[in-house]
């Protein structure tokens, strides 16, 4: 497909953070790789009976199994704009069932007129709640019909703790993430990043959106960039261990 970016938008929202790599644990690999390859239609990259690894755009998507696992994760897949209704079609015609809030299959962040994104949500085989995203901001476009392939990249990662606002500052000092926006920092939900990459840091207990499934810390390694340097770092028990 076929993608393109304004200098505009790449000027106004400078890219200053990028997840490259996601490792992630599974309950069941074989229903994940299931799921990821012959039901979504990613490519693969690795599997065994203990590991896949997914390109999903710029970023690797890896599960390791866990069966005593009962981690589940919050994460968004971004996708080109005007696509999120051929999107849902995509989903649903492989049986995908949306997650909706009031009703509604499209949530929009901000009003309809006025958004900094849109997205669909759906659970994968582990139960984690998985989403597409639009950000109209980047001005990302496609000119074919919406396919697995437009996905650029997982342009957001849930990590519910117990002090939001503290993983937040300790995010932002260590490894120099650049804020959008100070007003998306409050004790329940902080938004750490920008719309190429962010850390969505909720309050345990936090329901998930769009569901009511109450958020609990988990446990996963990150490859990300920000602000022209690549960190890795491990979130285990809550809490951030700095690997570099």
């Amino acid at each position: 497909s076929t993608l393109s970016s304004s200098s505009a938008a790449s000027d106004v929202y400078k890219r200053q953070m990028e997840l490259r790599k996601l490792r992630l644990f599974s309950k069941d690999i074989s229903a994940q790789f299931s799921f990821y390859k012959n039901v979504l239609g990613f490519e693969v990259i690795f599997f065994d009976k203990n590991k896949i690894s997914i390109s999903a755009g710029s970023t690797q998507l890896i599960f390791e199994e866990e069966k005593q696992s009962n981690f589940i994760y919050h994460f968004a897949f971004l996708i080109p704009n005007q696509k999120l209704d051929q999107a849902i079609d995509f989903l649903e015609k492989k049986g995908i069932e949306l997650l909706k809030r009031d009703g509604e299959k499209i949530i929009y962040f901000g009003t309809k007129e006025n958004h900094s994104g849109r997205a669909i949500y759906f659970f994968d085989e582990d139960g984690n709640i998985a989403e597409f995203i639009e950000r109209a901001s980047l001005e990302l476009e496609a000119e074919e019909d919406f396919n697995i392939r437009q996905i650029l990249k997982i342009n957001e990662l849930g990590m519910p703790v117990d002090d939001p606002m503290e993983v937040s500052r300790q995010l932002i000092n260590q490894y120099k993430i650049q804020l959008i926006d100070l007003h998306h920092l409050n004790d329940t939900f902080c938004w750490v990043g920008d719309y190429h990459g962010v850390f969505i840091v909720v309050k345990n207990g936090r329901n998930w959106l769009p569901t009511k499934l109450a958020a609990q810390s988990n446990d996963f390694w990150v490859e990300f960039e920000s602000s022209e340097k690549i960190y890795e770092m491990e979130f285990k028990n809550g809490n951030i261990l700095v690997n570099n």
